[in-house]
């Protein structure tokens, strides 16, 4: 009788508990995945896999960033990418060529449209750095799996102007709180790109994705696969690292 009664108690004890996650809105649900993603600085060594048609190019790299709003990384293969770097301070990019030993600001007229490095990223894609919290109302409309993984749905739209995409709609997962999809669309709900998220790895008490993939709806046959291979959260990194001096020294 008195293990009836305690598997009775541990069984509702679990329901309870699943109905009181299923409360949770999607505001709040934005910021779990967001408090999981953030950071005071990271290092990291990464490749680009673009494959367009029958044609697959491969480009390495590092980086850094610190908050939200810095970053600087550096190519480093192949051959004719070798050196060029580029600097993100907030909404601004700067690159620099070392065959022309100089330094470019990237107006913002070209960051949307123009494709970074060859790839379904835009040079915006680089740079965009909203605050899902505070430029879209969140809703959680309903649940699947991806990959074997229970998934919230969020529906998120932009409560503000000059949003690079007004309305998105990822997949998150319950437990580890991070994106396993997204979907972007433009302002007339016309679907412009599709990011899967995987190889998610438990890094530094948090989940993170090592790997994304990115379908440019704009661009036929076409995809971009980013894998970090070396995360590092939290390093020391010099401040003068985000400066345009920096930028162009050897």
């Amino acid at each position: 009788m008195k293990r009836f009664i305690i598997m009775s108690m541990v069984i509702m004890l679990a329901i309870s508990t699943g109905l009181a996650a299923e409360k949770i809105t999607g505001q709040e649900l934005i910021k779990k995945v967001q408090d999981n993603m953030s950071f005071d600085s990271l290092k990291y060594s990464a490749e680009m896999i673009i494959t367009v048609g029958k044609k697959i190019r491969k480009k390495e790299f590092f980086g850094y960033g610190a908050g939200t709003d810095r970053s600087f990384m550096e190519f480093t293969s192949p051959s004719r990418d070798k050196g060029k770097r580029f600097l993100i301070i907030k909404d601004n990019m700067w690159i620099y060529d070392p065959i022309e030993d100089k330094s470019i600001k990237i107006p913002d007229s070209l960051l949307k449209g123009r494709s970074f490095m060859g790839s379904d990223f835009s040079y915006r894609d680089a740079t965009d750095n909203p605050e899902p919290e505070k430029d879209y109302k969140s809703t959680i409309t309903g649940s699947e799996k991806i990959n074997g993984r229970d998934c919230y749905i969020v529906d998120m739209q932009a409560v503000r102007k000059k949003i690079t995409y007004p309305t998105k709609k990822v997949w998150i997962d319950k437990k580890w709180f991070t994106m396993l999809k997204q979907n972007l669309y433009a302002k007339s709900g016309k679907l412009l790109k599709v990011m899967i998220f995987e190889d998610v790895k438990w890094v530094e008490n948090r989940y993170y994705a090592h790997k994304i993939i990115l379908s440019n709806k704009l661009r036929k046959n076409s995809r971009t696969e980013m894998i970090m291979h070396k995360i590092d959260f939290n390093p020391i990194i010099p401040e003068n690292l985000f400066s345009l001096k920096r930028l162009k020294k050897s």
